[in-house]
């Protein structure tokens, strides 16, 4: 992910840097609990109250919090306030690129949905290659972007949009300013985000990658989330989302998580990235979804797949137990390198079911790093697909904004 901001607070000013770091983690206390009151923030990050009451003052001031109802704690004297998100301060717009199209979302302070739309990709002129890109060029998505915009309610709440927020699928190279993925199949043009930037007077940008995206407000929507947690998004593609001493882990170039390419079999089929043998070629679901439409002599979607799956259909076990085989291989290999513990599995996989966890977890007797294994928790994820909003937008909340004025 990168953060393209406009250069609001000179690093050189210490102590406005310290300030601001300070609101930021109240902001995000407030944000992460719902109602809390100041003695109780003042609590939890040892702060002293003065120091909590000046800071959350001074929010309030900007709108971004705000006093509601009072705690009565039993005891005599004053009771304490709650303070909470303001809805009302700030607004923040993502673009989403999806397999199809593009989706705008625009999502208030507390990350409520004010409005949503999307629009499909125009076909291609020239249909690529199955094996190939589709080359979507700067003015095409400049052009879908334009649309969206102008539609939208975001130059009539410019004042409180302090950010615009990008997700994608796959990998982006900010040498060049294009994107690619395996899963949307289209490689994106040169330096598009700095025309979007142009078109939006310089606001500041936020990219990230949608199951980074997902993973982080899955990672967040679990209060007793473990600190060293990997975050596993099956579906057409396989990635991740690393999160290491609770912070996420993106490596040198930003391609730490890519798990839908490692390796499972050197021998196997080349995958777009110009690997061999990638997870991605063995457990996504496109992949299963042939294995099942050969064994079966018959087309069938996921969800029917995943209904015969829960009935115990034995040709479908059969290939989902393969899956279940290469994927637990990964996430030991993940294991081995990162030490994590706890695995959060999400995507298309979780219709599956919980047999599919318990097929995982049966598995660890027979194969993968035992002594790491043994320690980590394997479950589902909670939230749905469409959490990648909320999880660039909490993102920039609780890294990148500036609070302090």
């Amino acid at each position: 992910m990168r953060f393209l901001s406009d250069g609001s607070i000179d690093p050189i000013n210490k102590q406005k840097v310290i300030k601001d770091k300070n609101m930021r983690r109240i902001f995000c206390e407030i944000a992460a609990n719902g109602d809390a009151s100041r003695a109780s923030i003042a609590r939890k990050l040892k702060f002293t109250p003065s120091t909590v009451s000046l800071l959350v003052d001074e929010m309030i001031g900007q709108r971004l919090i705000l006093e509601s109802s009072v705690i009565d704690m039993g005891a005599i004297g004053r009771k304490p306030m709650q303070v909470s998100v303001n809805p009302a301060g700030m607004k923040i717009p993502v673009l989403s690129f999806q397999k199809e199209g593009l989706r705008y979302t625009l999502v208030d302070c507390a990350l409520n949905t004010i409005e949503s739309r999307f629009e499909r990709y125009a076909e291609a002129k020239n249909a690529p290659a199955a094996d190939d890109y589709r080359i979507m060029e700067t003015g095409e998505i400049m052009e879908m972007i334009r649309r969206l915009l102008d539609r939208s309610l975001i130059y009539d709440n410019w004042d409180s949009t302090p950010v615009l927020c990008i997700t994608m699928p796959g990998t982006f190279d900010w040498e060049k300013e294009t994107f690619s993925s395996t899963v949307t199949n289209q490689r994106g043009s040169t330096k598009f985000v700095h025309e979007v930037r142009k078109m939006l007077r310089n606001l500041p940008v936020l990219v990230g990658e949608c199951t980074r995206m997902r993973g982080y407000a899955e990672y967040l929507a679990n209060s007793g989330a473990d600190r060293d947690t990997l975050f596993i998004e099956i579906g057409e593609g396989i990635g991740s989302s690393i999160f290491l001493n609770g912070k996420c882990f993106e490596g040198a170039t930003g391609l730490a998580g890519e798990i839908g390419h490692i390796t499972v079999n050197p021998f196997g089929p080349k995958c777009l990235c110009g690997n061999r043998g990638c997870l991605e070629k063995y457990a996504g679901i496109n992949v299963l979804l042939e294995q099942a439409r050969r064994a079966k002599g018959e087309d069938i979607t996921w969800d029917a797949l995943c209904a015969d799956y829960r009935r115990k259909d034995e040709t479908i076990v059969q290939i989902i137990r393969e899956a279940a085989r290469y994927i637990l291989a990964s996430i030991s290999n993940m294991i081995c390198a990162l030490n994590v513990r706890k695995v959060i599995i999400g995507g298309d996989a979780v219709k599956l079911g919980d047999g599919f966890i318990e097929e995982i977890l049966s598995l660890e007797q027979e194969l993968g790093y035992r002594k790491g294994l043994g320690k980590v928790t394997i479950r589902f994820a909670q939230l749905d697909k469409e959490s990648e909003v909320a999880g660039i937008a909490r993102l920039y909340q609780n890294q990148y904004h500036r609070y302090a004025r």
